[in-house]
């Protein structure tokens, strides 16, 4: 339906993103940084409504491919909407948590700490976030850290997988 919508109004923004969208759920990143990358090239970006929607989907398609410094430049980008006063809304909390994994993807997982706390303070209730926090402080050897926001997952989410998740990789930490 999205390509239909494009092959019928090429400058429809909200159908490019959308295209942009499926093809990352179908794990066609480079398909995805194509229709994504277009969309931002078009003429009518500008008065795009949410741009930071596709620049998101741009970050996540290039995070997925492993390419972390493109992907960082389309998270920082979204961040500038939002520092320039765009309300925030879930994307804003999606980005934060990007921009942290790709520090924690590459092996920093101080800087990685550093987004993952600012999404802790906007939804201290999320248990992947506890968890994203409590592997960066396993990661830096803060073990006690890491055992705190284990076991906040557990609190968080006691009958979920991840509250196994977080229980098995706790275990793992030597006394």
């Amino acid at each position: 339906h999205y390509k239909r919508a494009i092959e019928l109004k090429p400058d429809m923004g909200p159908a490019k993103n959308g295209l942009g969208v499926v093809y990352n759920n179908a794990q066609q990143y480079d398909k995805a940084i194509e229709v994504l990358e277009q969309l931002i090239e078009d003429q009518g970006f500008d008065l795009y409504m949410t741009p930071h929607y596709p620049k998101f989907n741009l970050g996540l398609a290039y995070y997925h491919k492993g390419e972390y410094e493109k992907a960082r430049r389309y998270f920082r980008e979204v961040s500038d909407y939002f520092a320039a006063g765009i309300p925030k809304d879930r994307i804003y909390v999606l980005n934060l948590r990007a921009l942290g994994m790709t520090y924690y993807d590459t092996g920093d997982p101080v800087e990685a700490l550093k987004y993952f706390d600012k999404v802790q303070m906007v939804a201290p209730k999320w248990p992947d976030i506890y968890l994203d926090i409590a592997r960066a402080h396993r990661m830096a050897g803060f073990k006690d850290m890491a055992r705190i926001n284990y076991r906040k997952v557990m609190e968080l989410a006691p009958d979920a997988t991840i509250a196994q998740t977080a229980s098995r990789e706790m275990a793992l930490l030597a006394p």
